[in-house]
């Protein structure tokens, strides 16, 4: 989960490590939310590790500017979700 703190903060411009405890709750919730949508998250897939920064920026960045989700990131999840129900088919 570190490389993806990381790289959270890095996408959010955060430096500070005064909000990880913080970040990394907002974290755990993107993967268990991706589970309960029937994506398995390897933390060590850097396909995975972007796809969760990714979300969980755009996330933290809605609660001010009301943002809808961007369309790549729209688009890797229903990938995802499509190749979920292909290898359980």
């Amino acid at each position: 989960m570190d490389e993806i703190l990381q790289l959270f903060k890095l996408n959010i411009g955060a430096s500070s490590n005064a909000k990880d405890q913080l970040y990394e709750a907002r974290l755990q919730a993107v993967v268990a939310e991706f589970m309960r949508q029937g994506i398995a998250i390897d933390e060590y897939s850097a396909d995975d590790q972007m796809l969760v920064a990714d979300y969980a920026a755009w996330e933290h960045r809605k609660l001010e500017t009301g943002e809808d989700i961007p369309k790549n990131i729209e688009q890797r999840i229903l990938r995802r979700k499509t190749r979920a129900r292909c290898a359980n088919a």
